[in-house]
Parts: C-alpha cells; sequence; structure tokens
C-alpha cells in the first residue's frame, strides 16, 4: 500500500500584483496513488468559472498543471491518477496552487514553499490546456482539451451488429475487423494491447425496457447518437449502497471515482441479458490503460462515428 500524505494549505488573493489574506483553503491527499484535492473558495472577486492549477517545481523551475475550473461551485472537489500528472512528479514535488487568472488569482503554498507563489514566477506555455476537463453534460469536452497523443490501437467495444467478431487476422468476411487495421465499422475496434480479446455482445431481437425497481429512484438518461442500449440510469458513488449488495464495492473503485470527480456522473447501463457501469472518459492510450487495470475494458463512444483519439464516451464494465 502507498504512503498515505497529505497537505493543509492556506490560500492567498492576489490583485494585480497586491497579495492579501482571505479564509480560502484547500486539503491535497495521496493515497493509493491517487491524488485528491477539496478546495473550499470564499472569495467573490474570483471567476466562477476560473481554472485551477496544481503547482509543482522541476530542476529548480515551477510548472502548472490544470486540474479543472471551479465550474461555479464554492466547494470543488478534483481526483487525478498520479501517473496522469506530468514529468512523472511525486507528491513531495507539489508546490501549491493557483485559482484564477493572472490579473486575480488564489495563490496558496505548500509547507515545503517559504513565500508565496506569484503567476509570474510560474512557467505557463503560450496555450494554456487541460488533459482532464471538468463538465457537466454527456457531450464530448471541447476541442482544445483534447490529448495531443497517438491514438490507440485497440480496445473493446459492445457492438450492434451481432455478425461482428474480433480477430487477429485479415477478414475472411467483410463484417470482421482485423486487429491491426483501422476499423471499417465506427463502433468495434479490435484489442490488440494491454486489454485483454474482446468479446462482442450480439444485439437483441427484442429490447427489453423493464427497468429493476431498485433503479426507478434514478433519472434515465441515453447519451449516446445510436439505440444499441436497452437504457442508461445516471448514478453517483454514493448510490451504489441503495442497489444490492453485490455492487456496494464500486463505490471505492478507483477508476470510477477518478472519472466521476472529472465528469460528474455515472451510468448504469442494460443491454439484452446484461448490465453495465459505465464511467465517462476520453478514448486515449492512456485511459485505455488505466481503465483496463480496474476492469473497464469496454468503450463506447458518444456519437456514432469512429472512434479516434481524444473522443469523448464511457470505458466499461459487465457487472
Amino acid at each position: 500500500m502507498s504512503e498515505y500524505m497529505r497537505e493543509i494549505i492556506y490560500m492567498k488573493r492576489a490583485d494585480h500584483g497586491r497579495v492579501t489574506s482571505n479564509r480560502s483553503f484547500a486539503r491535497l491527499e495521496s493515497r493509493d496513488n491517487e491524488l485528491l484535492l477539496h478546495l473550499s473558495v470564499q472569495e467573490s472577486g474570483i471567476s466562477p468559472d476560473a481554472p485551477v492549477y496544481l503547482v509543482y517545481r522541476k530542476e529548480g523551475e515551477l510548472f502548472p498543471h490544470q486540474l479543472g475550473t471551479l465550474t461555479g461551485n464554492t466547494l470543488c472537489d478534483f481526483c487525478c491518477h498520479m501517473e496522469y500528472l506530468p514529468h512523472s512528479i511525486n507528491f513531495k514535488e507539489i508546490c501549491g496552487l493557483l485559482v484564477g487568472e493572472e490579473d486575480c488569482y488564489l495563490s496558496g503554498s505548500c509547507r515545503s514553499e517559504a513565500n508565496t507563489i506569484l503567476y509570474s514566477q510560474v512557467r505557463f506555455s503560450s496555450k494554456k490546456t487541460s488533459d482532464i476537463s471538468r463538465v457537466t453534460h454527456s457531450g464530448p469536452p471541447a476541442a482544445k482539451t483534447l490529448p495531443a497523443e497517438p491514438e490507440p490501437e485497440a480496445t473493446e467495444s459492445i457492438s450492434a451488429e451481432p455478425e461482428t467478431v474480433a480477430a487477429k487476422e485479415h477478414p475472411a468476411e467483410p463484417e470482421t475487423v482485423a486487429a491491426k487495421e483501422r476499423p471499417a465499422e465506427p463502433e468495434t475496434v479490435a484489442a490488440k494491447e494491454h486489454l485483454a480479446e474482446p468479446e462482442t455482445v450480439a444485439a437483441d431481437t427484442e429490447k427489453k425496457t423493464v427497468i429493476p425497481s431498485y433503479l426507478n429512484l434514478f433519472k434515465q438518461v441515453y447519451p449516446f447518437e445510436d439505440n444499441e442500449l436497452d437504457w442508461c440510469v445516471k448514478l453517483e458513488p454514493d448510490d451504489f449502497v441503495k442497489l444490492p449488495m453485490e455492487y456496494w464495492h464500486y463505490q471505492k473503485n478507483s477508476f470510477l471515482l477518478m472519472g466521476f470527480y472529472n465528469f460528474h456522473h455515472l451510468l448504469y447501463a442494460h443491454k439484452g441479458e446484461k448490465d453495465y457501469i459505465a464511467v465517462p472518459g476520453q478514448f486515449c492510450r492512456k485511459e485505455q490503460y488505466i481503465a483496463g487495470r480496474f476492469g473497464f475494458s469496454i468503450f463506447k463512444g458518444a456519437k456514432r462515428k469512429r472512434l479516434t483519439a481524444g473522443d469523448f464516451g464511457y470505458w466499461m464494465k459487465e457487472i
């Protein structure tokens, strides 16, 4: 088990170069290779959608890493897997936080820092972007937040075509997708790297629309452009205790919690005789690897199109 570490950060306001005290604070924790940030903003002058930056030190210089935005809330929680942080930084290299833009912002320093961190001391790139975007809807993140990394070569997918089978060889039938080629069908990509060989989910001839009684408490949603799934309901981690006991352990699943803190919702989905937990995320190599480690080896894009790196959708696990 990794070492538990915690830091309380008291924030100061910097307004056009003038630094004053205020009541805002943050709690930063590291547990089980996961970084958790609880932020309480008690300052009316900060923009309701102000960016939140983690500041770290590498080779004597300060760099930012955007965790997300305030999204209009005075109390915010952020969660990030340590493997997502740039330059493989560890908890002890984190120096503090910046919340806001250069003309008016909040600054907080860890105990290891003697002075207040100023915006001018941090090396921002010419174009500030975030590789973890917080949204409250089921649509894809803005194009500027898409990761500039190679497209993943493989992942498992739920397919609405019953005759499609993932294969490692070149197809004998036109419906079969070769594992080393780009898919002909937009929904299906064959598994090749890190994840096990996928199992294709066959489509039912007759959809079942009856939702179990224990799910009637939750809002029914359908964030996909196709009709492949029978139904979906929206969940939060605390809702798992309202489900049968065999589902309670998902409340502590690290990948599920990371997806919820970034996108503010989860899905419970049904197709035929099978149920799925779906975690919102982006289709990229890094997230594919992490999702697979936690059993979420199926990716379903929100839009009916060929999957490309950065597409918004859901990492799914059969339960």
